[in-house]
């Protein structure tokens, strides 16, 4: 499995904590490549805005099929504690 992070907010810090010596992801053959085009799994974390839903598109578009997406937090989902707010994409799956 080879993911690529699309941290956008305080999930991010989390979804980094998976790759440290605790959790120590390499060893399950997970590991993380900064190219989408060397990547299969694509993981949201974080807040989507209107603004960033662009480039999310663009970075999706660039991966290998086949190609799946992990929403990460409650904020990727479907907005969070900002799923009110004009900026905020109500979930990532609504541009992908």
């Amino acid at each position: 499995m080879w993911p690529m992070t699309f941290g956008l907010a305080c999930c991010a810090v989390e979804m980094m904590h998976m790759a440290a010596a605790r959790y120590d992801q390499d060893r399950l053959g997970v590991v993380f490549r900064a190219s989408p085009r060397q990547s299969d799994i694509m993981i949201v974390a974080g807040t989507l805005t209107n603004k960033m839903a662009p480039a999310l598109r663009k970075v999706y578009d660039q991966m290998p099929e086949p190609r799946w997406v992990i929403s990460m937090g409650s904020c990727a989902n479907g907005g969070g504690y900002y799923h009110y707010s004009y900026s905020v994409v109500r979930g990532c799956d609504r541009k992908l």
